[in-house]
């Protein structure tokens, strides 16, 4: 008798669009008219995840420097089938980058944002920590010495030190750049 089966209230039909739990009843009878009911409840529910957009290009910044993340936050905006959400809503969900922001590498920060039905939108922004300082130079800047003496660039560069705030030690790493010294030495 599947066929004869019939509904006796509809409370879904007319909320199909509508968040919520919604009552179907159908019913059934037999040749003696004995009837049968079964309560179905449907759930109309929100499985769609929100969307965060914004700037998705790596940021760089120096190590000596913070990159702001509340700043960057206020960039993005975001969007829901259902409910009305603002940049309000996005909160920072892991941030990698804060504990790291002065060792270079690329770290990341996830932002997230919940609609009202638990469905979880990410962002996720990588922020690559550069060295843009130049090592430093320490030793003299002027050398005095008479024409009949013999002094080589190699010995200048002897007196010659350079340290990086981030590599350390880099003087085995120096090296001439221009030499209108050599050759002319003896010249007054």
């Amino acid at each position: 008798i599947s066929s004869d089966i019939y509904v006796v209230s509809d409370n879904y039909t007319t909320n199909k669009s509508v968040l919520g739990t919604y009552k179907v009843v159908f019913g059934v009878k037999d040749s003696a008219q004995n009837e049968s009911t079964l309560d179905l409840n449907i759930s109309v529910v929100d499985v769609t995840k929100p969307v965060i957009t914004g700037n998705t290009s790596k940021a760089q910044i120096s190590y000596t420097q913070t990159w702001n993340i509340q700043n960057f936050k206020t960039t993005l905006s975001v969007t829901d089938n259902y409910a009305t959400l603002t940049n309000t809503n996005i909160t920072v969900k892991t941030d990698n980058y804060t504990s790291n922001k002065t060792n270079l590498g690329t770290y990341t920060v996830i932002f997230s944002v919940l609609d009202p039905s638990g469905n979880e939108g990410l962002f996720t922004k990588e922020i690559e920590i550069v060295d843009d300082v130049a090592p430093v130079f320490s030793g003299p800047t002027v050398l005095t010495k008479p024409s009949s003496s013999i002094l080589t660039v190699n010995e200048i560069k002897a007196q010659l030190s350079a340290t990086d705030a981030k590599e350390g030690n880099k003087t085995a790493q120096i090296t001439v750049l221009e030499d209108k010294y050599t050759g002319n030495g003896n010249k007054v």
